[in-house]
C-alpha cells in the first residue's frame, strides 16, 4: 500500500506542475494511510522526483522511511490529519488566481453551488503565518474548519479530501472558483447563494465526504 501511495503522489505532483499550479519545488502533496503520512520531499523538482524520494512520517512528524527530508510544510499537513479524521489527502498549490486572492487576504464566498457541495461553504483566507511555521499550521486549522479548502494569506491555497483523487480535484475546483470570483468581481458584486440553499447543500457535502 505504501509503495502505491508513493507512486500516486509522484503522479499527482507532476500533474500539479503540468497544470501550472506550482513552479519549481513550490507546493506539496501528502496522503495519510492509518498512522503514517506519505509526503513529497523538500527541494526536489517534480519532473525528476521518484517514488523512493517520497518520505514517510508518523502523525507526530517522526521519520518512518525515506532518505530525503519531508516538505517544509509537514507541520501544516500533520496538523490537518491530527484534527480532521475524515481527511486522507492534502494538496497545497501556488495556483495563480487563488494566490492573487490570498495576496489580498480575500475569501471566496459561496457564489456558486459547488462552493458548498464540494468545499462545505465559504473558502476562507487564513491569517498570515510564515511558511513552514507552527503559526501557519494553526491558522490553517482555524480557517479550514470542517471544509475542504482554504486560502493561505500571501502564500497560496490548500485543498483536502477523502483520497488523493478528490483532494486534487478540489484543488482544481478551488482555482476555478478563484478565477470565477475574480471575473465576477470585475463586472459587479458577486452575491452568495440563498442561506436556505447553503444549509441544504451542506447536507450534500457531508454525504459526499463519507
Amino acid at each position: 500500500m505504501e509503495e502505491e501511495l508513493k507512486n500516486k503522489i509522484v503522479e499527482y505532483a507532476r500533474l500539479m506542475e503540468e497544470k501550472g499550479f506550482v513552479v519549481g519545488t513550490s507546493g506539496n502533496i501528502s496522503v495519510r494511510d492509518g498512522d503514517v503520512v506519505a509526503i513529497t520531499p523538500t527541494s526536489i523538482d517534480y519532473h525528476v522526483m521518484k517514488p523512493e524520494d517520497v518520505v514517510l512520517v508518523d502523525l507526530g512528524g517522526r521519520l518512518v522511511e525515506g532518505e530525503r527530508n519531508p516538505s517544509s510544510e509537514v507541520k501544516m499537513h500533520l496538523s490537518i490529519y491530527n484534527s480532521r479524521k475524515d481527511v486522507r489527502a492534502v494538496v497545497h498549490t501556488h495556483s495563480r488566481n487563488a494566490s492573487a486572492l490570498a495576496a489580498l487576504g480575500l475569501s471566496i464566498p459561496p457564489i456558486l453551488d459547488e462552493t458548498v457541495n464540494y468545499f462545505g461553504g465559504e473558502i476562507e483566507c487564513t491569517k498570515y503565518g510564515m511558511p513552514g511555521s507552527s503559526d501557519l499550521a494553526k491558522n490553517v486549522i482555524e480557517a479550514l474548519g470542517n471544509r475542504n479548502g482554504v486560502l493561505l494569506s500571501h502564500h497560496g491555497a490548500l485543498a483536502c479530501g477523502k483520497d488523493l483523487k478528490s483532494a486534487f480535484e478540489n484543488a482544481e475546483r478551488l482555482e476555478r472558483l478563484a478565477e470565477i470570483f475574480i471575473i465576477a468581481s470585475s463586472i459587479g458584486k458577486p452575491e452568495s447563494i440563498p442561506e436556505e440553499s447553503i444549509d441544504m447543500e451542506k447536507d450534500i457535502f457531508e454525504m459526499m465526504n463519507i
